[in-house]
């Protein structure tokens, strides 16, 4: 629904979805607005003293006031709630500095290279340490761990630590005891991934195995060469293998409509959701792939029950549902904020380059959208590639286009040679003979396009600020202007 008159602006949002869909953001808000300034109390009495005066306006007043202190209590709400989730990890945090010796359990998968394994674990206090080991004791979930080394408390170089809610490090303990933990449904699926990437590795060149078990269950079951990992980064591909919205289109789109052959609209519909499920656990339960699994599952329930599915609502509810679950994603968590961003890039600005590419191409209509798609995606998210990165790639778009038309068949034929490999490792051979091609066309793109530089660009705060405050007027301009269909809110 678009809204142009001022005067039915609060009819507008006086309907109780889009009151929510406001209450959220503003508890959103609330959520980064503390991550970012975690000692500024004041925040607590402006907000508290802003929603109670609103609240009174409302009571002597109009009602209106009452839906204007709501939006700034939720701020309240979001700030609050972070700061009492930040001061339980410290609480329970153990003590800084000493050479300590303690004991956990792995409660993560273990990201392993041929020199370091780097894993989660949690404190019989409840307290979670992130530990770099030697990469030679073959840690795996849920083992028990005895380690004895200097704890560290997280600085700003390695604040993104608390996206794993811990508050703490230790950097290549002495391991004076480990104990194979006891047989679980997680560590079981983890075990599957593990062997899934060891089998890439022994049926295609150590390259095109990194790219099929990145592809397919994401990054850190794959082991990359150096230059390919820079060939990836110069060439803005490194989110192929950081699974995301769009491997969860494709699992949905293969698994539903195999489903479709072999039972009904009810086992479609649950044997989909479960698959769903089974993959995100399998890959590692990553923010991006959690957030395009959910809005997966909720546009699946809305078809399923014949209801109508609004994009907004399914974005910020997933959003919501994963702050308060764990809050420091918000900020912390690079793949999170790159996820919702190339999300609104897609889902807003791709549809106004298209409309305007109009006036020049009236065909190519498949290549319009992906062009539009990918560029909207790296607009959105320039800035904080920049940051994290230091650099843009001006090959990406090209890369892009080239590489995503090729995933779906990429996912498919890797899922088929792991299985078959499974099974029987001449089996794997031959299927892989349909994968191989594939991926050495992939790879070739990766290297060609990573052969030029990344282009730094500085970004400051303020600069930050003023890129989407740009960006952002620009498409509200376009949809004023043009007359630009806009999304239902």
């Amino acid at each position: 629904m678009i809204t142009t008159d001022k005067e039915n602006y609060f009819e507008h949002i006086s309907n109780s979805a889009n009151i929510t869909l406001l209450l959220f953001s503003c508890f959103l808000c609330g959520v980064a607005w503390k991550s970012f300034f975690e000692n500024f109390y004041v925040l607590f009495l402006l907000l508290m003293c802003v929603a109670c005066l609103f609240f009174l306006l409302a009571f002597f007043f109009s009602k209106k006031f009452f839906f204007i202190g709501c939006v700034v209590w939720s701020a309240f709400i979001g700030a609050w709630y972070y700061d009492i989730r930040l001061s339980t990890l410290e609480l329970k945090a153990p003590t800084i500095g000493a050479h300590e010796s303690i004991k956990g359990i792995v409660v993560s998968h273990p990201k392993t290279t041929p020199t370091y394994q780097q894993f989660i674990i949690e404190l019989h206090s409840g307290a979670r340490v992130s530990v770099i080991a030697d990469g030679f004791h073959g840690i795996a979930y849920h083992d028990m761990v005895l380690l004895r080394g200097q704890l560290n408390h997280i600085t700003s170089e390695n604040n993104y630590l608390l996206k794993d809610e811990a508050v703490t490090s230790m950097a290549f303990p002495a391991i004076n005891a480990r104990v194979p933990g006891n047989s679980s449904f997680l560590g079981a699926l983890y075990k599957i991934s593990d062997i899934f990437s060891k089998k890439f590795l022994t049926i295609l060149p150590s390259d095109e195995a990194a790219l099929a078990a990145g592809i397919l269950i994401g990054q850190d079951n794959a082991f990359f060469s150096k230059s390919l990992q820079n060939a990836m980064r110069r060439s803005a591909t490194t989110h192929l293998v950081a699974l995301s919205g769009y491997n969860i289109v494709v699992v949905i789109t293969l698994i539903s409509g195999l489903l479709r052959f072999v039972g009904k609209r009810r086992g479609v519909f649950w044997g989909t959701i479960s698959i769903i499920i089974l993959f995100v656990l399998l890959t590692g339960a990553d923010s991006s792939v959690v957030r395009a699994a959910c809005m997966g599952i909720f546009m699946l329930i809305a078809q399923y029950y014949s209801r109508l599915y609004s994009f907004w609502h399914s974005a910020l509810a997933t959003a919501c549902i994963m702050i308060v679950y764990n809050p420091f994603l918000l900020v912390f968590d690079i793949g999170f904020v790159l996820s919702f961003l190339s999300l609104y890039g897609v889902a807003v600005i791709a549809p106004r380059l298209v409309a305007l590419s109009d006036v020049v191409f009236h065909s190519w209509e498949s290549a319009r959208h992906l062009v539009a798609q990918t560029i909207g995606a790296q607009l959105m998210t320039l800035p904080v590639l920049v940051i994290s990165c230091g650099g843009v790639s001006f090959m990406g778009v090209i890369s892009n286009i080239m590489i995503l038309p090729m995933m779906p068949f990429t996912m498919a034929f890797s899922f088929v040679t792991g299985v078959s490999a499974l099974a029987w490792s001449s089996l794997g051979i031959m299927t892989s003979l349909f994968l191989h091609p594939i991926l050495w066309i992939i790879e070739k793109i990766i290297y060609l396009c990573g052969v030029f530089p990344l282009r730094t660009v500085p970004f400051s705060t303020g600069g930050l600020c003023f890129y989407y405050g740009v960006l952002f007027f620009i498409i509200a301009f376009c949809i004023k202007r043009k007359k630009l269909p806009s999304y239902d809110v």
